[in-house]
């Protein structure tokens, strides 16, 4: 059995947080610093895990509520809303720039082009009211669904979390409805 310590530097600190202190337990050898980290790495996906199962639950898409009769058909719920589950935490770890992908694994072409019209819509007149990323980058397309949920993007503001995410999402595909609709012929006599 092998022990990690870890503790937050203090200099990193924001106004009323506690330091993290994790001390660890694992099996795993642990011989040097690098290993140490590892471990610590390892154990910070525990967050991202919980953050996932926080998103299915009753705040986020509610999947306990859901009230299907067969097993058959809360298999298929589930696997619907982990898809969702899963984009809203890719949005979330994105929101800052350091994990950042292209737009286009995530989102169709006509979803970039309701992202652009929004971002359009979104940005303010000043430099802190500006979406931050490059254009098309999932980072960027963070910074509007966060919008969309209630974010306002002042860096003084606490960074969106995964539920501002939900609801920005949430509206993000009904502005894309609308989008789908407005681009067809949808009114004949």
């Amino acid at each position: 059995m092998y022990v990690v310590e870890a503790k937050e530097d203090l200099s990193t600190i924001k106004n009323g947080e506690s330091p993290v202190h994790w001390i660890l337990f694992t099996t795993y050898n642990i011989g040097d610093f690098t290993q140490a980290r590892q471990i610590i790495k390892w154990y910070s996906f525990r967050w991202q895990i919980e953050q996932f199962f926080r998103i299915t639950k009753k705040q986020g898409i509610d999947l306990e509520s859901s009230q299907l009769e067969t097993g058959e058909g809360l298999k298929k719920l589930a696997l619907l809303g982990f898809a969702t589950a899963l984009k809203i935490l890719q949005l979330s770890l994105a929101k800052d720039g350091k994990q950042n992908d292209k737009v286009t694994k995530y989102f169709s072409k006509d979803q970039i082009i309701v992202l652009g019209l929004l971002n359009e819509q979104l940005q303010g007149n000043t430099q802190k009211q500006q979406n931050p990323f490059y254009k098309n980058s999932l980072s960027w397309a963070s910074w509007i669904i966060a919008r969309l949920g209630g974010y306002c993007g002042y860096k003084s503001q606490s960074p969106p979390g995964p539920i501002t995410f939900k609801r920005g999402l949430d509206k993000f595909y009904y502005l894309t409805t609308g989008f789908y609709l407005a681009k067809r012929d949808v009114y004949k006599e």
